[in-house]
């Protein structure tokens, strides 16, 4: 869920700087909602089947998997559908405007950090991280 959320910001980011057209920004909205809902209901399934049953079982295996599928087929249509409204040539400019000026290029790698950070470590773990961090520079 939180790699889909941060593939959301990223496109909804560069789609308002694109200035798309409210079709094209619909389906953008509808391809992130379906993922999105997809992940929930995957989320919620997987929940529901570790519930009812505790010991591992092929069937609830095989369910679970069916469920990621469909989440992995969601993601995989948004991708595409993502493809298609966001490559033109404003994309491109903006890119290389992103990558010419120094600062904005900082900027922008500092939020690829950030969101390889929660989508790898999560926001507790790397709460969590920076606590003991920053709790042994203050004891020094």
């Amino acid at each position: 869920m939180r790699f889909h959320l941060v593939s959301c910001i990223y496109v909804l980011f560069f789609a308002s700087s694109l200035g798309l057209s409210r079709g094209e920004m619909a389906c953008l909205f509808l391809a992130i909602g379906l993922v999105m809902a997809a992940e929930a209901f995957n989320t919620a399934l997987e929940k529901l089947c570790d519930f009812a049953e505790k010991r591992q079982n092929r069937f609830i295996r095989l369910v679970k998997d069916m469920a990621a599928g469909a989440v992995l087929v969601s993601a995989i249509a948004a991708a595409l559908t993502g493809v298609v409204v966001l490559i033109r040539p404003e994309l491109w400019k903006l890119l290389f405007r992103i990558a010419g000026a120094p600062s904005l290029f900082l900027l922008f790698l500092g939020s690829l950090v950030l969101a390889a950070v929660f989508v790898f470590i999560g926001p507790v773990r790397t709460k969590a991280a920076l606590g003991r961090l920053f709790s042994k520079g203050r004891q020094k």
